[in-house]
């Protein structure tokens, strides 16, 4: 090679892994009202995704819902992510009934994968607006997380409904009692039972009631939530010196879940928090104070 002369050099992955389905909304088999996460009508129809290798790109995903196609660059359907993908149709009113659901998704190196599914809308099941892990939190496009082998997980429904839980268990441990109560008029706490890391699904069935006489049949409100109480993995490679207010820091985090990065330190004038998306594959930096 003559000296001076420039020579480039790329790194090149092979990725002949489908992209994996995480979770969707709403949940298959599931019936559920217009009011489900809003005091206005319309429920958004959510498709969430993991692709660890090239990750997901936007142009390869097609949400369709009852024969109407949706692409990414539509204004209706909201992509973000692409390591943690998900596809939001926003807010839409439905028509009481049965709805189906297909999405296709395919990652930077070509691999695609599929799913189906059903829900169906009932405008006279009370109206479900959120849910709450503590401690953990709970992602609008992805599931609830916990470091707690006892969590207490909160459903909030329609200001308006008087509501009555008429069951509650988690998905395939019918014995284990679930102890909840009504904390406020459209607040209710559900005590989870000791558990070991994983994932489990709360299954609870509500009914309406108008001066308390029972108005309509039950609906099934479901909460997915993992048990995760493994500490992440952290590796600092190198905190750069420097003379200046600005300090490279490099390393990397091996955890299967979703986390945070936080740093904190005397004198910072606020504290840097970066969520998993908006972190490049191995590195970040940050200004700290001039002392």
């Amino acid at each position: 090679t003559n000296i001076g002369e420039y020579t480039e050099i790329k790194k090149l992955v092979k990725d002949t892994v489908q992209p994996k389905s995480l979770s969707v909304f709403p949940p298959d088999g599931s019936v559920i009202s217009n009011y489900y996460g809003s005091t206005t009508p319309g429920i958004s129809v959510i498709s969430s995704w993991a692709d660890y290798n090239s990750g997901i790109r936007d142009m390869g995903t097609k949400m369709t819902v009852d024969d109407n196609d949706y692409f990414c660059f539509d204004s209706e359907l909201e992509c973000t992510g692409t390591k943690a993908f998900s596809a939001t149709l926003k807010q839409i009113e439905y028509e009481e009934g049965i709805h189906n659901v297909h999405v296709v998704v395919e990652d930077n190196a070509g691999n695609t994968n599929e799913i189906s599914w059903s829900f169906e809308v009932d405008n006279n099941l009370p109206g479900f607006i959120n849910r709450e892990i503590d401690p953990g939190n709970c992602f609008e496009s992805d599931i609830c997380y916990t470091n707690s082998t006892n969590p207490m997980i909160r459903l909030m429904f329609h200001p308006s409904d008087e509501i009555e839980i008429t069951h509650a268990e988690i998905m395939d441990r019918q014995t284990d009692p679930i102890v909840y109560q009504q904390i406020d008029s459209n607040i209710i706490e559900f005590s989870m039972p000791a558990l070991e890391d994983g994932r489990y699904v709360l299954i609870v069935n509500a009914v309406k009631k108008i001066m308390g006489e029972v108005m309509t049949n039950p609906g099934t409100y479901l909460v997915e939530f993992e048990v995760d109480t493994i500490l992440p993995v952290l590796k600092l490679n190198q905190i750069s010196s420097t003379h200046d207010t600005i300090v490279d820091v490099s390393g990397e985090i091996d955890d299967k879940n979703p986390y945070f990065i936080s740093f904190e330190g005397d004198d910072l004038e606020e504290n840097v928090i970066l969520e998993t998306e908006d972190i490049p594959v191995s590195y970040t930096h940050l200004t700290l104070p001039t002392n």
